[in-house]
């Protein structure tokens, strides 16, 4: 993009995290020089959306279901209020409903262990009920979150399922490439182990893209009819 973007106000509809597309668009859109407004969908998906957003300077976030007239219609209230002089209507608005699916790895002491993707943002809960759930005899109090930062660095968070159960507001939201470990007993060196394990976890096989097998032809083959059988002769 060119710096033609100067003085001119973007709203971008629909950052959920860092691989939305949106979020690519609205990146590009700030190297443009472009005053930003960006949206993100609800309360579940805030958290990682806001930081985002203001991580861009100039830019500012603001909640809005794309799906809710009224939604949107309070969010050009506040756009008209923010941005009066400059925004008499969007001078590009971008609306993105999908965004790339989360993926994490649950191993350790459950029914499925292995890797889960999915298009909805995913909590620890909701991450054990997708591999199966915990077995019997897993350490529900010393539930790890293995979190790899940018920096190389694998930090180890410890919850315990009475912590969080039947409550969405303490269930920790993961993110894409998370790793939650059941033990079964007690670890000792939570941050070796967390270092040393997470270099194990097959990330890499989810981004692994088969070749679309060639098609088979059957060629079609003349086959003769079979010789008619002999007459059979009476007796004389």
């Amino acid at each position: 993009m060119s710096s033609s973007l100067e003085g001119r106000v973007a709203v971008v509809f629909g950052v959920a995290n860092k691989r939305s597309i949106a979020w690519s668009i609205a990146q590009g859109l700030h190297r443009a020089g472009a005053t930003l407004a960006i949206t993100y969908q609800n309360q579940r998906l805030e958290m990682e959306a806001k930081d985002l957003i203001l991580s861009l300077p100039g830019a500012e976030a603001y909640m809005c279901d794309v799906s809710d007239d009224a939604a949107i219609e309070r969010l050009f209230g506040q756009l008209k209020e923010r941005y009066g002089k400059l925004l008499k209507a969007p001078e590009l608005s971008v609306t993105m409903r999908r965004f790339a699916p989360e993926i994490v790895y649950v191993d350790g002491w459950v029914a499925r262990p292995g890797l889960i993707r999915s298009d909805v943002p995913l909590t620890v809960a909701r991450a054990l009920a997708r591999a199966g759930g915990m077995k019997t005899g897993a350490r529900t109090g010393g539930i790890l979150i293995l979190r790899h930062d940018a920096d190389g660095t694998v930090h180890p968070y410890e919850v315990a399922l009475g912590s969080y159960a039947g409550a969405a507001a303490e269930d920790p939201l993961l993110k894409s490439f998370d790793v939650v470990y059941v033990p079964q007993s007690p670890i000792a060196a939570v941050a070796d182990f967390a270092q040393q394990y997470y270099g194990k976890v097959p990330f890499s096989a989810s981004f692994t893209v088969s070749p679309t097998p060639a098609p088979t032809i059957i060629v079609p083959q003349v086959v003769a009819p079979p010789a008619p059988a002999p007459a059979p002769v009476a007796p004389r």
